[in-house]
């Protein structure tokens, strides 16, 4: 059963609400009820219960009514491409709380934040529930996206924490909005490496883990130091894929060095555990170092020369990175030419700041459009790879 909002939680995920055109349609349905909520109930009640609803009126419980149904029902859960309904799962997604953040981190965020949110008093209980399970989810909604991986990290003097505990506890939530990837500790890995194992073990053998998320530069590890390949040796242990964030990180305190950011380093690995998927995230971007690949081209040839290598490009399109939107186009041609399209999977690595889901995948469905993708290939991207991969079909 839903659990009923304060006016100041409601309030503060409007902001989040501000830059999608749903907004103002879901505030004019019924000014007497709180459009927010029945937002939420629509995530977070099945679709059986739902449907049953339709009857034209607010029942005893408040649920929703036939217009808001019918308006909204089929209309959050597929994006229009090439005049067909797309289903889309957003594999990259991250959650947390403003305290488990590092200060660094917090600062950056505050540069985001839209006005008046991102002063100090405002804008710890704004991220929260922008990170939370239920700010997420209306941000998928209002960009018509059917679910979305959560990701556990412990990184904490960098991105922050978002220990698996947690991210079980919002998958939990909204269970049928949700899958997580599970991660572990790697500070005193001398010292703690059994424990950190045992510790991935319990949560990667639940159902709400389907994989395993590493983000080598943010926890401030190499990817060709042999010390933490036994993570690897826990996912192939339990047959589920790894994330593996490349690219140059920019949060302050990450590494910045090739070993901790050019794909070629993870190429080791990826053949020492043939039985392991590893999907490479970010391309590799920014990554350029004297005497490497391009780090696109050394993402492209892992995933030519090693069938067990999916790609990812979260992140790597945005307005900042990309202004034109060349990068991602150029992306999504190559695998096309290379014939890899079945090995693609969607990520936005969001949520960012309010609209950024939304707008990523508009970039991303622009980019596919230029590439000349078919309904088809953008199905396969958008869902159905995703649905392969992790056996959530």
């Amino acid at each position: 059963m839903r659990k009923p909002l304060g006016i100041v939680r409601v309030a503060l995920l409007v902001a989040s609400f501000l830059s999608s055109q749903v907004a103002a349609e879901l505030v004019q349905l019924d000014q007497q009820d709180d459009a927010i909520t029945k937002a939420f109930y629509l995530i977070n009640e099945t679709n059986t219960t739902v449907n049953s609803t339709a009857n034209g009126d607010f029942d005893q419980n408040g649920t929703l009514t036939s217009y808001f149904l019918g308006k909204v029902s089929d209309w959050w859960k597929f994006v229009d491409y090439r005049g067909t309904k797309v289903s889309v799962i957003d594999m990259h997604l991250h959650t947390g709380t403003w305290d488990d953040l590092p200060q660094s981190f917090q600062d950056d965020l505050l540069e985001q934040i839209p006005f008046p949110f991102n002063f100090p008093i405002l804008a710890e209980p704004f991220v929260n529930i922008l990170l939370s399970a239920y700010g997420i989810a209306a941000q998928l909604v209002c960009s018509r996206i059917q679910k979305g991986v959560l990701f556990a990290v412990y990184a904490p003097e960098t991105t922050g924490l978002a220990e698996n505990e947690f991210v079980q506890d919002q998958i939990n939530s909204l269970p049928n909005k949700f899958y997580g990837l599970a991660s572990l500790p790697v500070n005193d890995w001398e010292k703690n490496e059994a424990d950190a194992l045992d510790l991935l073990r319990q949560f990667l053998v639940l159902p709400e883990f389907i994989g395993v998320k590493m983000a080598h530069p943010h926890m401030k590890i190499n990817f060709n130091d042999a010390t933490f390949y036994s993570i690897y040796g826990v996912a192939a242990e339990i047959g589920k894929p790894v994330y593996i964030h490349t690219g140059l990180a920019f949060t302050e305190g990450s590494l910045t060095n090739k070993e901790a950011s050019h794909p070629d380093f993870t190429e080791e690995f990826i053949q020492l555990y043939p039985d392991v998927t590893f999907i490479v995230g970010h391309y590799g971007n920014k990554a350029i170092f004297d005497g490497l690949a391009d780090p696109f081209d050394a993402s492209f040839r892992l995933a030519t020369t090693y069938s067990n290598v999916y790609l990812e490009a979260s992140a790597l399109g945005s307005e900042p990175n990309d202004p034109d939107g060349s990068l991602l186009t150029g992306v999504y041609q190559k695998a096309k030419e290379l014939g890899l399209i079945e090995r693609m999977l969607y990520g936005s690595d969001g949520p960012q700041f309010p609209g950024y889901v939304q707008s990523y995948l508009e970039r991303t469905l622009d980019a596919m459009e230029r590439a000349d993708y078919t309904v088809e290939e953008a199905e396969l991207v958008l869902d159905k790879n995703f649905k392969y991969l992790f056996k959530v079909w």
